[in-house]
């Protein structure tokens, strides 16, 4: 990890395996290029020091092109109208998915 990039805010990179299990299970469903062509959207989402916690876990931060996108702006979070259309098609999904379960459950 470069020198220039700080751990998030607070946290020890050592332990955070475990304490962003959700978050890595996440960003490690997505396709890399995925991944590039929504960092910000996922930046904000996730907050940037869970997604920074993400990337070092899964050794995203080893890449050049994935360190060269993390500068001084990386650390702010713009929550705007349209950030959370990135995960639309996942929550209706996830919605009708509830809906089924329950009425399986409920017999």
């Amino acid at each position: 990890m470069s020198s220039r990039h700080p751990p998030p805010p607070g946290r020890s990179l050592e332990n955070l395996d475990q304490e962003q299990l959700p978050t890595v299970a996440f960003l490690e469903m997505l396709d890399s290029e995925f991944l590039k062509e929504n960092w910000t959207q996922l930046k904000d989402i996730l907050g940037p020091a869970r997604f920074f916690a993400g990337l070092f876990v899964l050794g995203y931060l080893q890449e050049e092109p994935v360190r060269s996108m993390i500068d001084e702006r990386f650390w702010d979070r713009h929550i705007q109208p349209e950030t959370g259309e990135l995960l639309l098609p996942l929550l209706i999904l996830w919605k009708d998915f509830a809906r089924q379960f329950r009425k399986l459950k409920n017999g």
